[in-house]
């Protein structure tokens, strides 16, 4: 059984630019592994760019800025 759920954290960089961050949970394996997909969207200066970082088998735990305070 897998769960799809989308969340969206929105920064600013400076009043002319925007971004968001798109994580996706694409499925499990086992207790603690994800699959993860994470798109950044950026706005800088009005001008769009995105970036896709995939990554598949790593610990929610060992995310590079994932901090949960729940769960150290």
């Amino acid at each position: 059984m897998s769960v799809v759920c989308t969340f969206q954290l929105v920064f600013y960089e400076n009043p002319r630019g925007i971004g968001s961050v798109l994580t996706e949970n694409v499925g499990t394996e086992g207790t603690n592994n994800l699959f993860l997909r994470f798109q950044l969207q950026l706005y800088a200066n009005g001008v769009f760019r995105q970036t896709e970082i995939a990554v598949l088998g790593k610990l929610w735990r060992e995310l590079p800025g994932f901090i949960n305070p729940y769960f150290p």
